[in-house]
């Protein structure tokens, strides 16, 4: 999975302006399918990714996203809350069939 997913929903939940929010949005939707996509072909939704994989995957998922915000937030980004980003990573992983519920 990629990260910029991740990272255009916590920028999405942070924007203020409608029309950033819709670019995000539109970014995430686009990230996401190519996800989608890379899943399916990797590792079949079938089979399960052995625990040990998701858990490394999630660990360097969130590091990169807080560096890459933490980054955007040196910049000069307002609003960005890193709190998001676990939740969202969770999420994300549910839909795309990677962690179970």
């Amino acid at each position: 999975m990629s990260f910029t997913i991740v990272i255009h929903k916590v920028l999405e939940a942070s924007a203020k302006e409608d029309i950033l929010r819709r670019y995000y949005d539109k970014e995430s939707l686009i990230s996401f399918n190519v996800a989608q996509k890379y899943r399916e072909l990797i590792n079949p939704v079938q089979r399960e990714l052995p625990f040990q994989d998701i858990e490394e995957m999630t660990q360097d998922i969130k590091r990169r996203v807080k560096k890459e915000l933490e980054l955007r937030i040196s910049k000069g980004y307002e609003g960005i809350n890193l709190n998001l980003i676990e939740q969202i990573l969770e999420n994300l992983l549910r839909e795309l069939k990677i962690k179970r519920l």
